[in-house]
């Protein structure tokens, strides 16, 4: 059986790395982007099993790559967890689809 792959997406470095750990650790194969299109790219073009994904990122937010995800027929069925330092539930809430 493969090991599941896990998508990172996350530019704060001690979140990255505490998250690359524990997926690694676990058996994953873990990919990592620092940017959400350097992230939406990834996805698209590796297709993982996991997302995990930032709120808070540079150049494009976490919220946009999201949608962009999940409008994707090729990728859209791929779980993604948001993390967020600063978003409130209200806000998550603004953003569901």
């Amino acid at each position: 059986m493969a090991s599941p792959r896990v998508l990172i997406i996350e530019s704060e470095e001690h979140t990255l790395n505490a998250l690359y750990q524990s997926f690694a650790s676990a058996g994953a194969d873990v990919s990592v982007a620092r940017d959400g299109e350097v992230g939406l790219e990834m996805a698209e073009n590796d297709h993982p099993d996991l997302i995990i994904l930032s709120v808070e990122l540079p150049g494009r937010s976490g919220y946009s790559v999201c949608k962009n995800i999940k409008r994707s027929p090729e990728i859209s069925e791929v779980p993604v967890f948001l993390l967020s330092a600063t978003a409130t539930p209200e806000t998550f809430a603004q953003h569901r689809m």
